[in-house]
């Protein structure tokens, strides 16, 4: 069976965040400088950064389930609003936005079943073992 490319976090991240930092190298010294500024940067990426794909909260936020909290701030900062001025607001009362129930990279399509080696990472449980050494 041929082994089918699977995109790595690093080659999504890169390509989508981490080069557009202002503080990115371009290059890395040698490899422990790589890991030392990687290292640093998914720290911030996964505790710092506040994405709009999942609601813009962070992924530590939706793993651990807190972002829950920081929800219920902005649906009663948006209830207080709407009822200052509901004429503002002429679709109706506003919601604060929700993270999605599953985020994937490279979704395995539904019903496929050829047997391809494509893995979705992280894992839930990886995620939540990474962000509890910590």
């Amino acid at each position: 069976m041929p082994r089918h490319y699977v995109a790595t976090v690093v080659d999504f991240l890169h390509d989508e965040t981490l080069r557009y930092q202002p503080d990115y190298p371009g290059q890395f010294r040698d490899a422990e400088h790589g890991r030392s500024r990687l290292g640093e940067w998914f720290d911030w990426y996964v505790r710092g950064h506040h994405h709009s794909g999942i609601a813009y909260d962070t992924p530590e936020q939706v793993v651990t389930g807190t972002y829950r909290e920081v929800e219920w701030v902005r649906q009663h900062a948006l209830n207080e609003a709407y009822a200052a001025h509901p004429e503002r607001f002429v679709k109706g009362p506003p919601l604060a936005p929700q993270p999605p129930e599953l985020v994937m990279i490279n979704a395995v399509p539904e019903g496929r079943d050829d047997g391809c080696d494509i893995v979705n990472f992280p894992t839930l449980p990886k995620v939540k073992e990474m962000l509890t050494v910590h």
